[in-house]
C-alpha cells in the first residue's frame, strides 16, 4: 500500500507551521496498522481468540477423557473441568494470548498518539491560516 503524496503547495504550508507533515503520519500510522490487525482480529470485537480457549478446552477434555477410559476409569465433569484448565498446553495458550494482548494494547496507543498528532497539526495549521487572514 502507498500513501497518498500531499501537495507540494500543502507540504509547503506543513514546513512554515512547523508541522509534521501529512505524508510521514500517514505512513507512521500504516506501518502501525499493519501491526496491529492481527491482534484485532483475535481481540478486538468480534476477535476469535476467546473461542482458541474453548477449543483448546475441548481438544484437552477429548484427550482426558481418552485417557481415563483407556485406563479403565469414568471422567467425572468436574476432573475433566479441572484438568483442562490446568493443562500445560491451555495454560500454554492463555500465556501466550496475555502477551499479545498487552502488544495488542500498545499498538492501539500507539495509533492513537499518531492520531494526535495528526490532530494537533491540523489546529496549528487552522490557527496559522487564520493568523493570517487577520494580519493587516
Amino acid at each position: 500500500m502507498t500513501a497518498p503524496v500531499t501537495a507540494p503547495v500543502m507540504q509547503d504550508a506543513e514546513i512554515r507551521a512547523g508541522v509534521e507533515p501529512i505524508d510521514q503520519l500517514l505512513a507512521e500510522h500504516a506501518v502501525l496498522v499493519e501491526r496491529v490487525a492481527p491482534f484485532w482480529a483475535l481481540y478486538g470485537a468480534g476477535g476469535t481468540a476467546d473461542h482458541m480457549l474453548s477449543a483448546e478446552r475441548c481438544r484437552i477434555n477429548g484427550l482426558l477423557r481418552a485417557m481415563a477410559a483407556a485406563s479403565g476409569k469414568a471422567a467425572t465433569e468436574a476432573a475433566l473441568e479441572v484438568g483442562s484448565r490446568a493443562h500445560p498446553d491451555y495454560l500454554a495458550l492463555m500465556a501466550k494470548q496475555t502477551t499479545e494482548r498487552a502488544e495488542y494494547f500498545r499498538l492501539n496507543a500507539a495509533l492513537e498518539a499518531v492520531e494526535m498528532r495528526v490532530n494537533r497539526g491540523q489546529a496549528l495549521l487552522r490557527f496559522a491560516s487564520a493568523e493570517a487572514r487577520m494580519t493587516p
